[in-house]
């Protein structure tokens, strides 16, 4: 498994891994970034998000998730992921997390923060196995619950 900063030479790459998100992780993944767009979603797209930092997991050449860090406030962020269907529950979002949370202990975050949606269990499961806590929980528009959870980064050593 290769983790690396998502490049502009990704765009096919990144087209296969949306194609292969199941119904759930695509109804998730189109609630952040709005209706319609994961299917013309692109790197040049994603770097034009200025406070984001996205990152890639590749095995055989496929993006097998996509994690990013965003909306970066003084030494906190935010942190979302997306894990393919067909490669969850093989430890994928495990390795991605840990990745994400050393990439922030070089960004110098001190607290990582990210929503979840309460009916997405293997997603709770991970971020608590993780040492993601509880904050708060919120209805997004959709009438649907969230839990904010937050976790602090150590120090880079």
């Amino acid at each position: 498994m290769e983790f690396r900063p998502l490049s502009d030479k990704d765009t096919a790459r990144l087209a296969d891994f949306i194609e292969k998100l199941g119904e759930e992780t695509n109804r998730n993944w189109t609630n952040h970034w709005g209706k319609g767009t994961p299917l013309n979603i692109t790197p040049k797209i994603y770097f034009s998000l200025i406070d984001h930092k996205i990152y890639v997991a590749l095995e055989n050449d496929e993006i097998v998730a996509v994690g990013h860090l965003h909306n970066f406030v003084g030494d906190e962020c935010y942190l979302g992921m997306a894990v393919r269907d067909d490669k969850q529950h093989r430890g994928v979002g495990s390795m991605l997390l840990e990745y994400l949370m050393k990439q922030a202990s070089n960004l110098n975050i001190k607290t990582v923060f990210l929503h979840v949606y309460a009916d997405n269990i293997p997603a709770l499961r991970l971020y608590e196995k993780h040492g993601f806590q509880y904050c708060a929980e919120i209805t997004d528009q959709t009438g649907r619950k969230r839990y904010v959870m937050l976790r602090f980064v150590e120090p880079k050593k």
